[in-house]
């Protein structure tokens, strides 16, 4: 069985948005100080280094699976995202990425929706499937998608939709707009 990891969480506030830019195959090439503060990197750790640098091991591969077919067929995403930063923080964000000519961009803002609270447990679920079964990053992704089904959404777009929508909600009435 999986557990997601207990350390400690390196802040970030709801007023905050970070991005990254990277190249077509996921190589970071630029950022915000929140991005480089928040991931406890340098830029010279950062550019140049892939963005699974941030990647942490609670994350289902098939998420970044679903990620990146959507990004490659030229549409935007937004998914929730666990990063782990150099010093072994970890870091949930509401990713919301787009295609650009000369690769991607990504802008990402603190997650705490009641939507946020369903994937934590669906992530946890598809997580430890995955790594019982030795499940491919396709077959996970395929999972993650029956998953939204079950509950109750058609396709990715409108589970997307949906999140995007309460993340922001929640995010102004944290702000207290």
């Amino acid at each position: 069985m999986v557990i997601m990891s207990s350390e400690q969480e390196s802040q970030f506030s709801y007023d905050e948005l970070f991005f990254s830019r990277t190249d077509h195959r996921g190589v970071i090439l630029s950022g915000n100080s929140v991005f480089r503060r928040v991931a406890a990197y340098e830029w010279d750790e950062l550019i140049g280094k892939p963005h699974s640098l941030v990647r942490h091991a609670d994350m289902p591969r098939g998420v970044f699976w679903l990620f990146w077919q959507v990004l490659h067929s030229g549409q935007p995403i937004a998914a929730y995202v666990k990063n782990r930063s150099k010093n072994g923080h970890y870091y949930w964000v509401f990713a919301l990425a787009t295609p650009l000519a000369d690769g991607y961009l990504s802008v990402r803002m603190k997650p705490g929706s009641p939507v946020f609270d369903i994937v934590q447990k669906e992530y946890q679920r598809v997580l430890e499937i995955e790594t019982r079964d030795g499940l491919s990053p396709q077959v996970s992704g395929e999972m993650v998608l029956k998953a939204l089904a079950r509950l109750g959404f058609s396709d990715y777009q409108s589970f997307m939709t949906k999140a995007f929508l309460a993340e922001l909600e929640h995010r102004q009435k944290s702000l207290n707009r």
